[in-house]
């Protein structure tokens, strides 16, 4: 049975794709029948040098980006104690699965240590692999066998098949992958009951612990570092990332020694294990280092980036109802104002006002105000409202923190967006176009776009029959591993036997009768042409028409995606009045070798305009 998924690889301790690291590195991918090749033939190589995995599709080492997004191939099992193959085989016969058996570089033939990888044969998230993994430690421990259990956290990197001094290896054939849903059964549901119950101290725990945090951050300190210092002690964070307690000391997940290393004293923890290395600040004699619990959090669930484990530390808190970050962010801002202030006033010699000058008014509120250049917009029932306007002061202009517009698929469509596919016949905008709104309502991803939530979508669709249109989903429904939730994805489709479908205007005050329409957060319009009343999008006041249902629909938050054939040269057919209006436009193109049925697959060639 063939594992080509590509899962997530580098080489030595040290690779991260971290921009703020000395050396970051993009990371590599790798299959099961990579792997597969490398058992028989090992490369004999530094362990700093030695290549390693997650069995995760995801490519980081952030624990909090796996736990989100990571999709597993595979569960692996580390042996540091002294062990015979044969006792590892004896558990995992009972498992009935095909898995794969290696020493370590650091075996020898009076201590063999060795690694298991089981590939299983239903990709599971972060939650379900971690107690996967759990259940299968667990059967060795019963046996007597210890495995280092720093295996089961979600970004914790297993060193592939390299050749030490002794090696041996073992692939177990003529079974299948593992079926955890249904061999683990019983097993997995305790273990979830477990979680629930540890999850529930846990949380418990932290939220004493984060009201403390609190209190001591309303005496004036903003600091996420300090926050999370004082949060979590040390000992239990040394603890949770499975440093074990040996007398006064521990001993790293990281070490292959066997000896501990790490004492605490105060809120910080100092380590003599060279392979703590990188964790924290240098020690200054040169050898070890040491840290406190944000150093470890920053390793242990960032990946060693830093500025990610200050944003995640910065959402962890609030003071009077606002995240560190937002009220950090808000001081800055303020002072930087109030810089500006002061910098323009001893330029100009005069204090400008900045006291009450925002004002709200209507158009009918100004009855002299001039109305040239200033139209009508359409709302939900198709009824026409005055636009609004916002008057403002420089100063308070420059000190406006203005709403960040929420992805709707990074990196690419964001709420409160115009946006445009198109290309030439044949190439498939249409199976894009579902892709899409099918990815953006489940919450999944469609090519490297993802969904960070599932978002409330309509379908368009004015070229083709419904029957059609059921098939092309169904292809997609079928490949896909999540679903929307109800009411989620809706469709609505047009029958040109009664002729040419309404101005969108019109559309959306019909529509307004149904309950998902003011709620929709996606929009996507398959094909432009079909919308023109006219039926030529050539023609100015086709565009019109579109474009200020489009600009209504911008300006309610929501993300707008239209659909529409390229001309005969390839270029976007139409009056250029649009281009002043859309986000992104986006051209598909189909490499020359691939042939016209080839619906899946597609390249982005260009993106015209990028999100701010």
């Amino acid at each position: 049975m063939p594992n080509t998924a590509k899962l997530c690889s580098g080489y030595g301790q040290w690779h991260t794709d971290n921009p703020d690291s000395p050396s970051p590195k993009p990371y590599q991918d790798i299959t099961l029948d990579d792997v597969l090749g490398m058992v028989a033939t090992p490369p004999g190589v530094a362990k700093e040098n030695a290549q390693w995995f997650i069995p995760s599709t995801l490519l980081s080492r952030e624990a909090e980006k796996q736990r989100a997004a990571g999709s597993y191939h595979a569960v692996w099992c580390d042996f540091d104690n002294h062990t015979l193959l044969t006792d590892i085989q004896a558990i995992l016969a009972g498992l009935l699965c095909f898995h794969i058996i290696y020493s370590s570089r650091s075996s020898t033939l009076d201590r063999q240590k060795w690694r298991v990888i089981i590939p299983l044969a239903i990709p599971a998230n972060a939650g379900d692999w971690q107690r996967v993994a759990a259940i299968i430690n667990d059967r060795f421990e019963q046996a007597g066998i210890v495995s280092d259990r720093a295996s089961e956290r979600v970004n914790q990197i297993c060193y592939l098949p390299n050749r030490g001094v002794f090696y041996q290896y073992h692939i177990e054939t003529g079974v299948k992958p593992l079926n955890w849903p249904e061999a683990l059964a019983d097993e997995l549901a305790e273990k979830r009951q477990q979680a629930n119950q540890e999850k529930l101290r846990l949380d418990q725990l932290k939220e004493q612990s984060r009201l403390k945090a609190i209190e001591r951050m309303a005496t004036g300190s903003h600091s996420p570092i300090e926050a999370y210092n004082h949060s979590y002690p040390v000992m239990q964070c040394l603890e949770l990332y499975r440093y074990k307690r040996v007398g006064k000391k521990y001993l790293s997940p990281n070490s292959t020694s066997g000896n501990a290393g790490v004492t605490i004293q105060g809120q910080r923890w100092t380590s003599s294990h060279g392979s703590d290395a990188g964790i924290g600040q240098p020690n200054k004699s040169g050898s070890g280092c040491n840290g406190d619990a944000f150093d470890l959090f920053t390793w242990y669930e960032h990946g060693g980036n830093r500025n990610a484990a200050l944003k995640a530390a910065g959402d962890m808190f609030t003071i009077n109802g606002k995240t560190l970050n937002k009220t950090n962010q808000q001081e800055f801002t303020a002072t930087q104002s109030e810089n500006r202030h002061n910098a323009l006033a001893e330029k100009t010699g005069a204090t400008p006002s900045v006291a009450n000058l925002s004002i709200e008014l209507s158009l009918d509120d100004c009855p002299d105000f001039p109305r040239i250049g200033l139209k009508t917009s359409p709302d939900a029932r198709g009824e026409k409202t005055p636009p609004q306007i916002k008057v403002a002061s420089l100063i308070e202009l420059l000190s406006h923190e203005f709403p960040k517009r929420e992805m709707v698929l990074e990196p690419v469509f964001t709420l409160g967006s115009l946006n445009m596919i198109f290309s030439r016949r044949g190439i498939g905008k249409t199976h894009a176009a579902l892709g899409i709104a099918y990815a953006a309502s489940s919450g999944s991803h469609f090519w490297s776009w993802r969904a960070n939530r599932p978002f409330k979508t309509i379908y368009i669709d004015g070229e083709m029959p419904g029957e059609a249109l059921q098939s092309r989903l169904a292809e997609i429904v079928r490949s896909s591993k999540k679903a929307p939730p109800d009411g989620y994805f809706n469709t609505i489709t047009i029958d040109m036997n009664e002729g040419r479908m309404p101005d969108l205007a019109t559309l959306g005050g019909q529509i307004a009768i149904e309950s998902h329409w003011q709620n929709a957060e996606l929009i996507i319009v398959d094909n432009l042409s079909c919308l023109c009343r006219s039926g030529k999008e050539n023609e100015a006041a086709s565009w019109q028409s579109i474009g200020e249902w489009a600009m209504r629909m911008r300006s309610l938050g929501k993300c707008v995606i239209f659909v529409h054939h390229a001309g005969k040269n390839g270029e976007q057919r139409g009056t250029s009045k649009r281009e002043d209006l859309l986000d992104v436009v986006i051209e598909l193109k189909r490499p020359g070798d691939y042939q016209a049925t080839d619906g899946a697959r597609f390249i982005v060639d260009y993106i015209d305009h990028a999100i701010d």
